[in-house]
């Protein structure tokens, strides 16, 4: 009841907007930024100084509050308390109503001081529909990540069967979520069971899901576990985030394990990750006391500040970029990263982006373009471009050309080149797999100019996921078998990813012979073929009528200790019936559904990336690391 009473006020919308900035006074927008991050950084201090209710009154009644700011703000509130006074003194602002941002921000305050009476308020009231900006839509995941935030294991736990989809089955972060918070209360075995479920209910893991296996192994003193899983992400073709490598730095110096130290900052160069210096340093004592609202003024640019790189008619005005380059903003890599996000996430055509990325570059002594904003920059052209749809009706060569941008892609990649610039091949990774096929083979051809050093190992990475690419284009003259013959030719083994994915191109085109020559190819290199493999050969077996054959690939599968999912075991054991085939369908039935602690898992979303032997490999250390427990 309190919570709604306070939430009472008008629903007015007389609040200034980013639409109300017309070019003729988007030059203002550069100075109402800076006074936006005032507003932000006096309500911080107002909240964390007790300030009475006049004082934040007299700050929150200014055209320049909104959503954005209210939610900095909160996010800053040194208690519960200070974060309702907020709150309670908005109802008094009549052009501002809460939006999910804010009550988002409000509920993970109230989760973090575990004020579970208002929170449950709070639940109530979007769920009673009293705030008409806010749809319900996603009010049982939000209620899950609040009681996951205030750490009480048990309710969340009650929540967990109210976030099932509509096709009963959880999203992945909600395992992530479990995960992370059993691992915080010490619940070191029900974490690694949730690792399990994920997998057993057909939940793949993704970053996030080894960021908090990584962070648990951690904090629970296993650091050469957390680094022995670190190492086996890339085959597995998960990106190593900074959330990543920002324990294993931490759980490394406090081991004051240097030498290692120094090694995972040539990692971190290769994946093409940024990590505050103190967070990689090996010098005790740093400064780690900055203000928070500072250090967000740094690393964002806000919504208003970017309108001002737009011009109605001609894309990016000069006096605009003039009147931004007087406020002498102090470019850095991480901050003009995040413009050029903003920018596109507002939908600027790709021309007005690429102009203010060479304002950018003509700035000698004051911002110099490098791997981090090169990337970024390469990645947008090549989602704009994957991201637009012809039209058909059009002349199909002007199309294409305004569609494929080639001109911008050849022309970023010559400053690469004449800077000196060295990607990571992530981001050539990134962009093969949202490209098309000729365009992903166009800049495949330039990756060892613009990716210096390229191992073996991130060139077979490419060459893998164009392979893919290629699979999946039928418009490209260059097929899948040409790129791995080249592969091979020079002398790139494609591992055991790769083979599966291609198994099961030619398996759904019913090519059988192809299929087989694939798998001996797989044999005759010294390459053990996984699980998904053997599930590929023998539906392939299957859908060619080839039944006995398929369950001898099943025999040598389970010889090769692994077992079939459900969804092949039941395909198989159907055909063999058919087939008058009892005394095999005995055999087949008559397999462990189980083998080392692992699930048979289903091959959807694994195939292409991940071989069976790494994820079995990453479950049984985790497995081990708690194994007493665990038992």
């Amino acid at each position: 009841m309190y919570l709604k009473q306070l939430f009472q006020q008008s629903f007015s919308y007389s609040t200034l907007s980013r639409s109300s900035l017309t070019p003729s006074v988007s030059l203002n927008a550069i100075s109402l930024y800076f006074q936006r991050s005032q507003l932000i950084s006096s309500l911080k201090h107002a909240l964390r100084s007790n300030a009475p209710l006049e004082s934040l009154a007299s700050l929150v009644n200014t055209p320049l509050l909104d959503s954005f700011v209210v939610s900095r703000a909160l996010q800053y509130a040194p208690s519960a308390d200070s974060a309702l006074l907020l709150v309670k003194t908005l109802k008094n602002v009549p052009h501002f109503s809460h939006t999910r941002m804010t009550l988002k921000a409000l509920g993970i305050v109230l989760a973090k001081f575990r004020r579970f009476p208002e929170l449950q308020g709070l639940i109530s009231s979007i769920r009673n529909k009293d705030f008409p900006d806010v749809s319900t839509k996603s009010i049982d995941m939000d209620e899950f990540l609040w009681y996951a935030v205030s750490g009480d294991v048990d309710t969340v736990l009650h929540v967990w069967d109210k976030i099932k989809g509509s096709r009963g089955r959880r999203c992945i972060e909600a395992y992530n979520i479990l995960m992370g918070d059993h691992a915080k209360a010490g619940n070191n075995s029900e974490a690694v069971k949730v690792f399990y479920k994920m997998m057993e209910e057909n939940a793949v893991p993704n970053s996030r899901t080894y960021t908090a296996m990584i962070e648990h192994l951690v904090s629970s003193g296993k650091l050469d576990s957390a680094i022995e899983v670190f190492c086996i992400l890339p085959r597995m073709r998960i990106r190593r985030s900074s959330r990543m490598y920002a324990p294993l730095f931490k759980g490394l110096m406090d081991a004051r394990r240097f030498e290692v130290v120094s090694d995972l900052k040539n990692e971190m160069q290769i994946d093409g990750v940024i990590l505050p210096s103190r967070q990689c340093s090996n010098e005790e004592g740093e400064d780690e006391d900055e203000d928070d609202a500072e250090l967000a003024s740094k690393i964002r640019i806000e919504p208003e500040i970017i309108s001002t790189l737009r011009d109605t008619n001609e894309g990016v005005s000069l006096e605009i970029l003039s009147a931004l380059d007087d406020t002498n903003v102090a470019w850095t890599s991480v901050l003009v990263c995040k413009t050029l996000l903003r920018m596109f996430d507002d939908y600027e055509e790709v021309d007005n982006i690429w102009a203010f990325y060479c304002w950018l570059g003509n700035k000698p002594g004051r911002f110099t373009h490098d791997a981090h904003t090169a990337s970024t920059m390469l990645k947008i052209i090549a989602f704009w471009c994957s991201d637009k749809v012809p039209d058909w009706s059009y002349n199909w060569k002007k199309c294409r050309d305004t569609w494929c941008r080639y001109d911008l892609l050849d022309e970023l990649i010559t400053k690469i080149k004449e800077g000196g610039i060295s990607l990571s091949y992530i981001t050539l990774n990134y962009i093969i797999d949202r490209r098309r096929a000729k365009g992903a083979v166009r800049i495949f051809r330039h990756v060892e100019e613009i990716c210096n050093p390229l191992s073996k190992f991130h060139l077979m990475i490419l060459y893998s996921s164009l392979i893919r690419k290629l699979t999946q284009d039928i418009f490209c003259p260059l097929g899948a078998l040409d790129m791995l013959e080249e592969m091979i030719f020079r002398g790139v083994l494609p591992d055991i990813p790769t083979f599966t994915g291609l198994m099961y191109y030619f398996s759904r085109k019913r090519d059988l012979l192809t299929v087989v020559k694939l798998f001996r190819m797989v044999q005759r290199n010294n390459l053990r073929p996984d699980a998904f493999m053997f599930q590929i050969l023998i539906r392939a077996y299957l859908r060619c009528g080839k039944v006995d054959r398929a369950f001898k690939a099943f025999k040598d599968m389970r010889d090769s200790n692994f077992m079939p999912d459900s969804a092949t075991k039941a395909l198989l054991v159907n055909c063999l019936s058919k087939e008058g085939m009892s005394e095999e369908v005995a055999v087949v039935e008559a397999g462990s559904d189980e083998i080392n602690h692992l699930p048979p898992l289903p091959l959807h979303a694994y195939i292409w990336n991940v071989s069976s032997f790494d994820l079995k490999r990453v479950y049984e250390i985790y497995y081990h690391s708690f194994r007493a427990a665990t038992s």
